[in-house]
């Protein structure tokens, strides 16, 4: 079951696997506040005894996520939150809420191990919590991916390519990119920089470059969805570089043999952080700073660096882990633990074991 972002939006709800495919009901979202929200098809949903077990989504401002996993837990239902979990310690009364929120599920469904470490240490949480990745569409990757090699030889360019990719907003920092290129240059390097995305920082970012006579080495491409057209300035780039929080587009980037760098402070990173291996197919920097991007950019294109082999390694990570087969796999398996846990002890909270 999961919940929409929009204000009255009326969200498709999974609540039934059955042989002739996925059952979807329609619930009306009531939000209560601008962030707590009712989801009106919960709890029919729960009390019509139909299922096995049942994944919500972990998101304590759903109140219809605390009724809906106690009226699961009162009829010996398991019940599985899919969650980011908590990025930090956590204290005083939010402590006491998120606890007594995770405590009500059988098992947790998180994207990274920072988040599994942190519920353990920083809420005491005792039952099961399963990282489960995230993911993109890989075969499709692979297929552009095929495309690029075969003509890789028309990318061939001495110029070092920077690319970032995302909406332009404050929070990831694309000024610090644009004074880092600046001071790179400024120094000999020949290196490029290439911005798909678009937003409210758009035009503050285009002044900055004209101001620091950058520009004619800023390419702006705007809002990009051509998947293909991504795609290729991704192959053709020789680093990714987005100092603030980054979700998805490291995976992306990595899907396509695009090594990354951003900051390492996980109390503001995303889970998807942890598809970088540092040293190998990216660079975490301490601070969100133009110093602290212009050293790591430098310090990345200092070390000779077989660019096919990192491509191969950026591959390999996405296709250990970061996968809709592979995140298939770990929420059956936990599914089937819980079930199993259930049926065997009849106790909620099975082994306590991680994977």
């Amino acid at each position: 079951m999961s919940g929409g972002p929009f204000k009255g939006a009326t969200v498709r709800i999974a609540t039934q696997q059955e042989r002739e495919g996925l059952v979807h009901h329609e619930s009306r979202n009531v939000w209560l506040t601008s962030a707590v929200l009712w989801q009106r098809a919960v709890i029919p949903a729960v009390r019509c005894g139909r299922y096995d077990a049942i994944i919500m989504l972990g998101d304590p401002h759903y109140l219809s996520t605390w009724a809906g996993a106690l009226v699961a837990r009162m009829r010996g239902t398991p019940v599985l939150f899919w969650s980011h979990g908590i990025k930090r310690q956590e204290t005083g009364l939010t402590r006491i809420i998120k606890r007594a929120f995770y405590a009500l599920a059988d098992a947790h469904l998180v994207y990274d191990r920072h988040a599994r470490t942190m519920m353990r240490s920083a809420l005491n949480i005792k039952c099961p919590i399963v990282t489960i990745w995230n993911s993109l569409d890989f075969d499709r990757q692979d297929e552009i991916l095929a495309q690029l090699e075969n003509a890789s030889t028309l990318f061939k360019n001495d110029t070092l390519n920077l690319i970032s990719i995302g909406r332009l907003t404050p929070r990831r920092r694309i000024d610090t990119v644009i004074c880092a290129l600046a001071a790179l240059r400024k120094s000999g390097m020949d290196i490029n920089l290439t911005i798909i995305g678009d937003g409210p920082e758009r035009g503050p970012l285009e002044a900055l470059a004209r101001s620091l006579r950058v520009n004619d080495g800023v390419d702006f491409m705007g809002a990009v969805y051509d998947e293909v057209a991504t795609a290729t300035a991704l192959f053709k780039a020789d680093l990714m570089v987005s100092p603030g929080p980054i979700g998805l587009p490291a995976v992306h980037a990595h899907s396509l043999g695009c090594p990354v760098l951003t900051v390492a402070d996980r109390t503001i990173q995303m889970p998807e952080v942890e598809v970088i291996v540092p040293g190998e197919t990216g660079i975490l920097i301490e601070s969100i700073t133009s110093e602290a991007v212009q050293n790591g950019i430098r310090d990345w294109f200092a070390v000779p660096r077989d660019r096919a082999a990192i491509r191969r390694r950026c591959r390999a990570e996405v296709a250990a882990r970061w996968t809709p087969p592979r995140q298939k796999v770990l929420i059956e398996g936990a599914v089937q633990s819980v079930l199993h846990d259930t049926i065997r002890q009849n106790a909620s909270c099975g082994s306590g074991q991680d994977i």
